[in-house]
């Protein structure tokens, strides 16, 4: 249908409202959350009669998840994607099903690591992928709440017996407010709400900004 692609990344909205995540988990215990995120961008094509045409692909993520002893984590994922031409390295107009398993190096004094994988299949398609994750965080509590620095990075690897996807690597950088949710019992595990930012490429030519806000919701 297009010929050509504008090679400028137009604009690009990342919207992520998130409960929960590993890397605000300061304590040792299970931890159960949920989180719903949405992907959008707009892009410009050129088609083969020669028009401008603006693109918006998207999309949804569904996710449920557990922490347990602020080390292991385990995250499923329902991911709905709405158009095969996107930056996201989806190759397909599909719905996905995905696994992520965490673990949370927390025992050094300056910085803390995670390293993990995922393996994804898509519901419609002969397609699927495995991802190697290796991530960096720090704690910073120089400011009236703390804040979590991160840096990660995402090796995949997909399995597309009609697509030309082999490999591609991600990298997201940002930032998480830490806000505690006081309860009358004065219990020393609290409710975490955060607030985020993150920068976000594939290949260092598009970049694109994401926000997030979640809870964070221990139980025992």
């Amino acid at each position: 249908m297009f010929k050509t692609k504008n090679k400028y990344l137009l604009f690009l909205l990342y919207l992520n409202t998130v409960l929960g995540s590993g890397i605000v988990s300061n304590l040792d215990n299970l931890s159960l959350y949920g989180s719903y995120s949405l992907f959008s961008y707009k892009e410009d094509f050129i088609s083969e009669s020669l028009e401008l045409i603006n693109s918006r692909p998207n999309y949804s993520n569904i996710s449920i998840g557990l922490v347990y002893n602020g080390k292991y984590e385990l995250r499923f994922n329902h991911i709905n994607n709405s158009n095969s031409e996107n930056i996201y390295s989806f190759p397909f107009k599909d719905e996905f099903i995905s696994m992520d398993v965490n673990y949370h190096i927390k025992k050094l004094d300056y910085i803390n690591f995670k390293i993990g994988f995922s393996t994804m299949k898509a519901i419609n398609n002969q397609y699927s992928n495995f991802a190697f994750l290796l991530g960096a965080y720090k704690d910073i509590n120089y400011f009236n709440n703390p804040v979590v620095m991160y840096f990660d990075y995402k090796n995949s690897k997909h399995n597309c017996l009609v697509c030309d996807l082999e490999k591609n690597s991600n990298f997201s950088f940002g930032g998480k407010v830490k806000l505690s949710v006081d309860k009358l019992d004065n219990n020393e595990l609290k409710d975490i709400i955060f607030l985020g930012l993150t920068l976000n490429t594939n290949d260092f030519s598009k970049y694109y900004f994401g926000v997030n806000s979640g809870l964070f919701i221990p139980i025992k």
